[in-house]
């Protein structure tokens, strides 16, 4: 019997009218453990975002524009039909007047839910779990070893940090904060771990009391240094799931309704709630000058292995998807301080690179042995920072549209790069500097144009987002990292994006007030022979030239002398 008919049969024994299954699990993650992967489970889509809202009748895959192709191929000999935006599903539920909407509260945001609540006001909304019986081999929780973020990495003890959260919840009067987010409970802790694939995260509850402080954990994954180093930091181990136990003791605990549970918030009896944003999360998302120096370290170990990689392709008569996601790995792999990819590897020839957050697997891949464009979106996770570039990279002979899409995305990259603005601005709205030279044209892109990045935590972190498409108000803050991807797709034919990290610094002070800039921290450079100077203003020129030279500076150095000859001639001035 097939998932969704079986699935249909629970929902009509529970009287269920609609079931909602989200892409998520109780710490709300963006990558999941196996466990939780019921949306892949029941449609075999495997992209990192996207909801189902699955009918007696009809079937839906909600996801956004980095996903549609990929979706809608992953998908094709199902009944699934993909929709547009990833919280489509409430306006579809509006329409639909559905009586009974199941969902589990355990992967429903507090947040997400009141907002169902207030538009979806003819609808039941009922906890609910129906995949857990229907899943008969479903993979295990993981459970593997949690190691010490060294202070030499972390630069701030975890002691301070903890005394911070305490301060806070001292000052508004509220006994305790309880953390469910994966990366903040490992950015407190200076501990990392190996649970989620490729972020160093470990599954864990924290609860953070006026004067104590547990860690909720599955002591299996601790060695008895990391027990004495928790005690020496005044932190409790408690059992992972345990965590309900101990919450019901306090009259009043912090929640961050975007970080905690659904089920977590109904379950609590007799305490008086306080629904806002983990203190946390602005902490972590500001680096310090000690961490952006180890960031800025770690870009020169990424920037090495991405110019050998680079050396070795213009070398190759043939090669596939496959092997160059290997390689870049292997050569990334070779640096003492690299743990893992950051993400999993885009790397899209021709057709594929027009899907955004295409992946090719051991079934489906394309041979590299024909001109075109490779898009290869990649990173690493090092001990000193996390790293995520894309860069558009030749191969064979390059068509004059091609160069064209190149240029433009090129102008787009460097007018939000080069952009100045003033201090306080929220950072959404300075997406549409990024967009300027392309909409001139009359073509845009379906995604934002960045996000923020941990440092040796999440490729993805919170609150920093360069999008049109984002609520997030948050301001700019010096110090955060966050990255500059724009972007042209043509379905079918090919994709162009360049990515950059960068960090937020002061420029000037003046009458008008402090304005800050972006300071790139990626080192690799762009592909001259893909830029058609004539699309180019002076300071464009300039622009590229100066970042060239950086480039060569930092890491001719480092490199055989070969490839130093190899990169000298690839970061050589352009002029008109």
């Amino acid at each position: 019997m097939e998932k969704l008919e079986q699935l249909r049969i629970e929902m009509h024994k529970h009287r269920i009218d609609a079931l909602l299954v989200l892409t998520s699990d109780p710490h709300l993650s963006e990558y999941i453990p196996d466990f939780y992967k019921t949306r892949e489970f029941l449609s075999s889509f495997d992209g990192s975002c996207g909801n189902l809202l699955i009918t007696q009748t009809q079937a839906f895959l909600f996801t956004d524009g980095r996903y549609i192709l990929q979706a809608q191929e992953q998908t094709k000999n199902t009944e699934f039909i993909v929709c547009h935006s990833p919280l489509g599903f409430i306006e579809w539920l509006q329409e639909a007047k559905i009586g009974r909407l199941g969902v589990d509260y355990q992967t429903l945001s507090i947040s997400l839910l009141t907002k169902m609540q207030d538009v979806l006001v003819q609808t039941q909304i009922v906890d609910i779990d129906l995949i857990a019986p229907l899943w008969k081999k479903r993979p295990a929780l993981p459970n593997n070893p949690i190691f010490e973020h060294s202070l030499e990495f972390a630069c701030i003890d975890a002691s301070q940090k903890i005394s911070f959260i305490q301060e806070k919840l001292i000052a508004q009067n509220i006994e305790a904060h309880l953390l469910s987010s994966l990366e903040d409970i490992a950015y407190l802790t200076n501990l990392r771990g190996s649970d989620i694939e490729y972020n160093p995260l470990f599954l864990s509850y924290m609860l953070i009391a006026q004067k104590e402080c547990i860690l909720f954990v599955d002591s299996q994954k601790l060695n008895q240094a990391l027990e004495a180093y928790l005690a020496d930091h005044h932190i409790q181990i408690q059992p992972y799931q345990s965590v309900m136990n101990y919450i019901q003791k306090y009259n009043s605990l912090w929640l961050d309704p975007l970080k905690t549970t659904a089920y977590i918030f109904k379950s609590i009896d007799n305490t008086q709630v306080f629904l806002q944003e983990n203190p946390s999360v602005l902490l972590k998302a500001i680096k310090n000058q000690d961490q952006i120096q180890h960031i800025k370290n770690a870009m020169k170990q990424d920037g090495v292995a991405l110019c050998k990689f680079l050396f070795w392709f213009e070398g190759q008569k043939q090669s596939d998807e496959l092997e160059v996601d290997k390689v870049l790995q292997n050569f990334r792999a070779q640096h003492p301080l690299y743990i893992s990819d950051s993400f999993p590897t885009i790397a899209g020839f021709n057709a594929n690179g027009a899907m955004p957050h295409y992946r090719a697997t051991q079934e489906s891949y394309l041979k590299i042995d024909s001109q075109g464009f490779l898009l290869l979106d990649s990173g690493a996770q090092y001990l000193n920072g996390t790293t995520d570039i894309t860069r558009t990279i030749p191969f064979g002979h390059i068509k004059e549209e091609q160069k064209r899409d190149y240029t433009l995305v090129l102008k787009s990259h460097i007018a939000i790069s080069s952009s100045i603005f003033p201090k306080g601005i929220s950072m959404p709205y300075l997406d549409a500097l990024a967009r300027a030279p392309l909409w001139n044209e009359k073509l845009d892109y379906a995604h934002g144009t960045g996000h923020g990045v941990g440092y040796f935590l999440n490729v993805h972190e919170a609150p920093p987002v360069l999008s049109v498409f984002s609520t997030n108000s948050h301001i700019v803050e010096e110090g955060m990292i966050h990255s500059i991807e724009p972007a042209l797709y043509r379905p079918k034919q090919w994709g162009v994006r360049l990515e950059n990290l960068v960090v937020v610094q002061k420029v000037a002070q003046n009458e008008y007030g402090e304005f800050l800039g972006f300071e790139a921290l990626t080192l690799c450079p762009f592909e001259k022979e893909c830029i058609l100077l004539e699309l180019l203003n002076p300071k464009e020129i300039e622009w590229i030239n100066q970042y060239h030279q950086k480039v060569y500076e930092e890491l001719s150095v480092l490199l055989p002398t070969p490839i130093a000859k190899w990169l000298k001639q690839k970061t050589s001035p352009l002029s008109k």
